[in-house]
């Protein structure tokens, strides 16, 4: 699927960003794009990038730097993946077999074990809810912690994270997860960090992730979508 005010090959070019981005997490150069993905000049590579800037999908921190993808670049990607139904299927098989093992009696426990092996996995701060008997727990603060984070808003945010955790209120319907990105998320008053939740039926509580934006792929998707119907 292709944002409507995003022609094929725009399309094509941002989504190279972005994937390279999420691998590197530094600013992408048209060179670095003509050597690895886009059957393209560096210089036509450029004139896609100028005009992808003007439309507000990519932004240059720096004169003589790469170009790093914007929220709403994000927001066409991510839209992209989770209209992709085939995604889920594809890559959950993988992590099934992986985290099957940690379903054991105790509930605490095995949230426990599953927010462990989610963070792990991803990379990412993850969290998990379960309404019925007001067990929360939480996993890998640290990946919170990136340098080029606000620390004292993202602090905060840690401070106050329990609550907000357990008065959060999202309907579970046919999307697997919700996605909030930058100053969308719930937990956190800056733009440097998303949020990934999956909830669970009947309001009986939810599992998340948070971190940075290159948090923000297929894996870390299923990985949550998978951890959620282990525990249903």
């Amino acid at each position: 699927m292709k944002d409507i005010n995003l022609a094929n090959r725009e399309f094509e070019v941002l989504e190279a960003v972005i994937r390279q981005y999420l691998k590197t997490g530094e600013p992408v150069g048209s060179k670095i794009l003509e050597k690895k993905s886009v059957p393209l000049s560096s210089s036509m590579i450029r004139h896609y990038f100028f005009d992808l800037t003007q439309q507000g999908f990519l932004e240059q921190p720096h004169t003589s730097s790469g170009r790093l993808p914007t929220d709403k670049a994000w927001h066409v990607f991510l839209e992209k993946i989770l209209l992709n139904e085939n995604i889920f299927d594809e890559i959950e098989n993988r992590f099934f077999a992986e985290i099957e093992n940690l379903t054991i009696a105790r509930r605490r426990f095995s949230l426990k074990k599953i927010t462990d092996w989610l963070s792990e996995r991803s990379k990412t701060f993850s969290f998990c809810y379960w309404d019925q008997t007001d067990d929360l727990s939480k996993s890998g603060l640290k990946y919170l912690l990136e340098p080029e984070g606000e620390w004292e808003k993202i602090a905060k945010g840690i401070e106050e994270i329990d609550e907000k955790i357990k008065n959060l209120k999202i309907q579970s319907n046919d999307q697997k997860v919700f996605v909030f990105i930058g100053q969308d998320n719930p937990f956190f008053e800056t733009a440097d960090i998303s949020v990934m939740i999956a909830p669970f039926d009947q309001d009986d509580g939810l599992i998340g992730l948070a971190g940075p934006k290159r948090m923000l792929c297929e894996d870390n998707i299923t990985l949550l979508h998978t951890a959620r119907n282990l525990i249903k």
